[in-house]
């Protein structure tokens, strides 16, 4: 098979274009320049990885759904996620998507491709070359290639107040970043609460994204300024986290959502969402991008059953690929609880993944002190000792056992 991947001598950028309208790919090569640009054409009706002409190999693999029906839409991310999975097999040029805006389904295959960049139809072909010469470079100057990863995509939503899912995003985070020992790529926890996030506070680390400046000029947001926004923990993983002050209080559009956890999606092989409990609109698009939801609420009564509630609500909401997870925090065991016991309570859940989780707040009150995940901790117990467990279940491939 060909392999796709960037020369990092080659001064000339050759250009795979993945598009059934023989227009774009001649218009695109019109606006470049030979001693800058090669273009080369295929169709997307597909049923293998496509070899350009000649012996270059592409640099920067450009995916044209801008005209397409939303029945040819839905055959060409089909045919595309097949090429580039087979790309996938050796080392993966960067992906640079032109189309409508997605729908929440288009936008989960767009996340597990881990596109580069993405521009709207009425790009003009100047600009998706930009784009182009932009992502190849960023390759070039960190000296690496978009391995074959595994894309992994878990969401965190609190049923009830204080239930504990910011902790179980940070464990998430955390060891998504051990499993790739500490790489700068590896993991990015998001928290897409933008006005009373406190994962950076947990993390005793200043939050960088300027939600409105990022609102204001979307067309701004792309890998160079995701990396620039982006704080980083000692233990190796990323955090994207900003607040609209109060009084400031903005509807942000969903375009921009969507744009910027696309952007951070490209840079990041593994991308965990502290999700709040206060609803918008574009949320659900954004559950639809997840491979796995953890619905987070406690061992009360009350939790549990808003637990069972939720299910009825979020499970419709889902995505057939995703795995919706019950986490049910704060358990008290032992002889003298008032509560059931573990098992009993997973028992509660039949038809769904389950986990209960005991419960140590001095623990909890050292690692937020000392700005840690409780895995960075030396100190362990039973309680920390079941947290990392879950996270590492939820970034497994097969995902959660109960």
């Amino acid at each position: 098979m060909v392999k796709f991947w960037r020369e990092p001598k080659q001064s000339v950028i050759n250009i795979l274009v993945i598009s059934d309208a023989a227009d774009f790919s001649a218009r695109l090569a019109a606006s470049a320049r030979k001693d800058q640009f090669n273009i080369v054409a295929q169709s997307w009706r597909l049923q293998k990885a496509p070899a350009p002409q000649g012996s270059a190999p592409a640099d920067a693999v450009v995916w044209d759904i801008r005209s397409a029906t939303d029945l040819e839409r839905a055959e060409a991310i089909m045919r595309a996620e097949a090429i580039v999975t087979a790309l996938r097999a050796s080392e993966l040029a960067p992906l640079v998507i032109v189309s409508p805006v997605f729908s929440g389904a288009e936008l989960r295959k767009l996340i597990a491709m881990r596109a580069a960049d993405w521009l709207d139809s009425s790009s003009s072909a100047d600009s998706i070359l930009a784009a182009c010469a932009r992502a190849v470079s960023r390759a070039r100057e960190h000296g690496t290639h978009l391995k074959a990863a595994q894309q992994c995509c878990v969401g965190f939503v609190p049923i009830k107040g204080g239930a504990g899912a910011t902790t179980l995003a940070i464990e998430t985070a955390y060891m998504l970043a051990k499993r790739e020992s500490g790489s700068p790529r590896a993991a990015c926890l998001v928290n897409v609460d933008f006005t009373y996030g406190v994962c950076a506070d947990y993390l005793s680390i200043e939050p960088g994204l300027q939600v409105l400046e990022v609102a204001a000029k979307p067309e701004r947001i792309d890998a160079d300024l995701v990396e620039a926004m982006v704080s980083r923990h000692s233990t190796g993983f990323a955090v994207l986290e900003g607040h609209i002050p109060p009084g400031q209080q903005m509807n942000l559009p969903a375009e921009v959502v969507q744009r910027l956890l696309d952007t951070v999606a490209s840079r990041f092989a593994g991308l965990v969402l502290d999700i709040p409990r206060a609803w918008t609109p574009w949320l659900s698009n954004v559950v639809k991008g997840l491979d796995r939801l953890c619905l987070v609420s406690d061992a009360s009564v009350v939790g549990v059953l808003a637990a069972k509630r939720a299910i009825e609500y979020f499970r419709p909401m889902c995505e057939a690929e995703t795995q919706l997870h019950v986490v049910i925090n704060k358990h008290r065991g032992g002889l003298l609880s008032d509560q059931p016991t573990a098992k009993a309570m997973m028992g509660l859940f039949p038809d769904h993944k389950a986990t209960v989780l005991p419960w140590d707040p001095s623990l909890m009150e050292r690692a937020a002190l000392l700005g840690n995940p409780l895995g960075a901790l030396k100190k362990k117990n039973a309680f920390s000792s079941a947290v990392l467990e879950l996270a590492g279940t939820l970034i497994s491939p097969r995902g959660a056992g109960r």
